[in-house]
C-alpha cells in the first residue's frame, strides 16, 4: 500500500510534545467537561503532530494515552446533531464536521506509525496489528458520521479503508487479536472486525435507524463484527448468497442478483451472523432481559427483538441491490408535514368549527341566549388557517409506500417518524411517515409508509382536559375502516394523548360523538395513531 496517498505532506516541524509523558501532562489540561473546547484543543493538536516529526513510537503511544479523550470529546459532540431533523442548522452541521475532522485527524496519526512500522523491524513493527486496528476503527468512525445524518459514505471513505484492509491482509494481520479497551465486553477486536463493522452498520439499513437505533447497532457491533468473518468465499443460508464486496471498487457491501467473482472479492460469513442473531431472539422471546445478552438497556426487550429481526433480514436474506429508478418526467406532490399542518391539507377550509359549549360562553352571550334565543351576531369564528406546503418529486410509487424528493437547499425541515400528507394532482390526499432519510449535496430522499384509509379530517378534545379548562379542540385525523385490508378504524391524534380508556369527543364537521380510546397502534415523533369505540360501549 501506498500510505503517501492518504497522509498529508508533512513539514518536518517540531512536536508539540517529545515523547509520551509530556503528552500525560498536557492531557491533564484537557478541559474535557467542554467538548466543544476540548474538541478544538484535540483537533490543533493532532493537526499539529500529524505535521510532526516527532519519533513514531512515542507518537502511538501518545495517542493510545489520548484514545479516551477523543473518545469521551467526539461522543460528547453527538448531543449536536444526531437524530436531528434535515437539512442541518448551520451549528448543528458545524459541529458535525468538527467531529469528523476530530476522527479523520485522529486515523492519519494512526496510518503515521503504521508506515513506520511497515518500514522497520524494531519495536513498532511488533505493533502493526495494534495500529491497523486503530486506523481502521477510526476511519469507521468517520463513515458512521455520514450515516448519523443520512449521507452516503463517500467512495473516498471506503477506498481508504479498502486500501488499510488489503495491506493488513498483505502482512498477514488482518485477523490478528489486539487489545481495545474501549470496547465494552470482550475489551478486544481484530482489524478484519473493523471492516464488518463498517459494512454491516451500512447494510443494516442506516437511512431508516433514528440517532438513537444506529448508535445502539453501533455499540452492538463492536461484538457482533467479531463473530463472524470476511474471507474469499464465505457460508450463507440455504438458497442465500453472502454480502460480498470487491475490494478493487469502493462500495458498501451487497447480495447482488448476480454475485460477485475475481481475486478481489471478498464475502461476509451471513451464516455465523445468522446464528448469532437466532439465537438472541429466541432468547429474547423466551423472557430474557437484553442487557443480559449483551443487547444494551436503551430499548425494552420487544424493540430490541424488532431490531434483531429486521437485521436479520438486511444482513441474511433480503437482496440489498437499489431498484432502478423510473426515468423523468417526474410527477410533483405538495406535501405538509406536521398532524395539525396536514389536517388543514386534508380539510381545505371546509369543515366548520366545532360547537362552543355553554361554559365557554360570555355573561353578554349568555343573556343574549336567555332574550333572544341564540348569541349575539358579532361573535366570529376564528380565521381559517391555511396548510402550509411544498412541492416534492414522486421517484417512486406503490400502494404503501412513496419515494420522494426535493432539492437539498429547502429550508423545511424533515425527520424519521414524522407524519406527512401528500396532495395528489389527481385530487387524492394520501397519509404517511417518514420511514427513510438519505441527503447529498443536490437533494433530500425520503421514503413513505403509507398508512392505510383515506384520512377524514376532525377536530378532537380529551374530557379531562377540558374539566381543567383546557376545552380547546385540536386537529386530529380519521382513518375509516378498510374492510379489504382487515383494518378497523382509527384516529390519528397528537402524541402524548392516548391513555386507555380516555373519552375524547370528535368534531367530523356535521356532528359531535365522544369515544373511548381503546389501543395504541403506533406513534411517531409527532402523532399518536390509536383504536378507538363508541363512549357507552
Amino acid at each position: 500500500m501506498n500510505f503517501d496517498h492518504v497522509l498529508p505532506v508533512s513539514s518536518g516541524g517540531p512536536p508539540p510534545f517529545a515523547d509520551a509523558r509530556e503528552a500525560k501532562e498536557w492531557l491533564k489540561l484537557l478541559p474535557l467537561i467542554n467538548t466543544q473546547q476540548s474538541s478544538l484543543e484535540l483537533r490543533e493538536l493532532l493537526a499539529h503532530l500529524n505535521q510532526s516529526r516527532i519519533d513514531a513510537l512515542e507518537l502511538l503511544k501518545s495517542l493510545e494515552l489520548l484514545r479516551e479523550a477523543v473518545h469521551t470529546t467526539g461522543e460528547g459532540l453527538h448531543i449536536h446533531f444526531v437524530g436531528k431533523p434535515l437539512p442541518l442548522a448551520p451549528n448543528e452541521l458545524q459541529r458535525w464536521q468538527e467531529t469528523l475532522t476530530l476522527w479523520t485527524l485522529f486515523e492519519t496519526a494512526y496510518v503515521r506509525c503504521w508506515r513506520a512500522a511497515e518500514e522497520n523491524t524494531g519495536v513498532l513493527a511488533e505493533h502493526r496489528a495494534l495500529i491497523a486496528e486503530r486506523a481502521l476503527r477510526y476511519a469507521l468512525f468517520e463513515a458512521r458520521g455520514y450515516l448519523q445524518i443520512y449521507r452516503p459514505v463517500p467512495a473516498t471513505v471506503w477506498q481508504k479503508m479498502f486500501d488499510y484492509y488489503r495491506q493488513a491482509e498483505e502482512s498477514g494481520i488482518s485477523r490478528t487479536t489486539v487489545r481495545d479497551s474501549l470496547i465494552e465486553i470482550h475489551g478486544s477486536s481484530m482489524p478484519q472486525a473493523m471492516l464488518i463493522h463498517a459494512l454491516l452498520l451500512v447494510a443494516g439499513g442506516a437511512r431508516q435507524l433514528t440517532g438513537k437505533q444506529l448508535l445502539w447497532l453501533d455499540k452492538r457491533l463492536d461484538v457482533l463484527a467479531a463473530r463472524t468473518s470476511l474471507a474469499p468465499h464465505s457460508p450463507a443460508l440455504p438458497g442465500k448468497t453472502c454480502l460480498q464486496i470487491d475490494l478493487a471498487l469502493p462500495a458498501p457491501a451487497l447480495r447482488a442478483s448476480r454475485p460477485l467473482s475475481g481475486e478481489t472479492v471478498r464475502e461476509i460469513d451471513t451464516l455465523a451472523l445468522a446464528q448469532v442473531l437466532t439465537k438472541r431472539i429466541k432468547l429474547l422471546r423466551e423472557g430474557e432481559l437484553p442487557q443480559k445478552l449483551g443487547l444494551g438497556t436503551e430499548f425494552g426487550p420487544q424493540s430490541v427483538e424488532a431490531l434483531l429481526v429486521e437485521l436479520y433480514r438486511r444482513w441474511c436474506e433480503q437482496p440489498s441491490e437499489r431498484p432502478v429508478r423510473p426515468a423523468p418526467p417526474l410527477k410533483t406532490a405538495n406535501a405538509a408535514l406536521g398532524l395539525a399542518n396536514v389536517q388543514r391539507l386534508v380539510d381545505a377550509g371546509r369543515m366548520p368549527p366545532p360547537p362552543e359549549d355553554v361554559a365557554s360562553l360570555s355573561k353578554r352571550d349568555l343573556e343574549a341566549i336567555q332574550l333572544f334565543g341564540h348569541a349575539s351576531g358579532e361573535r366570529h369564528s376564528a380565521p381559517k388557517i391555511s396548510a402550509v406546503t411544498e412541492p416534492w418529486q414522486i421517484l417512486q410509487s406503490t400502494a404503501q409506500e412513496l419515494l420522494l424528493c426535493r432539492p437539498a437547499s429547502s429550508a423545511t425541515r424533515i425527520g424519521l417518524q414524522q407524519l406527512i400528507g401528500i396532495a395528489l394532482e389527481e385530487g387524492q390526499t394520501l397519509l404517511g411517515v417518514v420511514r427513510s432519510l438519505e441527503e447529498t449535496q443536490e437533494k433530500l430522499e425520503i421514503g413513505l409508509r403509507l398508512l392505510p384509509g383515506v384520512p377524514q379530517p376532525v377536530m378532537a378534545r380529551a374530557l379531562d382536559l377540558a374539566r381543567l379548562g383546557q376545552d380547546k379542540y385540536n386537529e386530529a385525523l380519521l382513518l375509516p375502516a378498510a374492510p379489504a385490508l382487515k383494518v378497523p378504524a382509527s384516529l390519528v391524534v397528537p402524541v402524548t394523548w392516548h391513555r386507555q380508556g380516555r373519552l375524547l369527543d370528535i368534531w367530523d364537521g356535521e356532528s359531535l360523538s365522544r369515544v373511548r380510546l381503546v389501543q395504541a397502534l403506533e406513534r411517531g415523533s409527532d402523532y399518536e395513531r390509536v383504536l378507538f369505540a363508541p363512549a357507552g360501549s
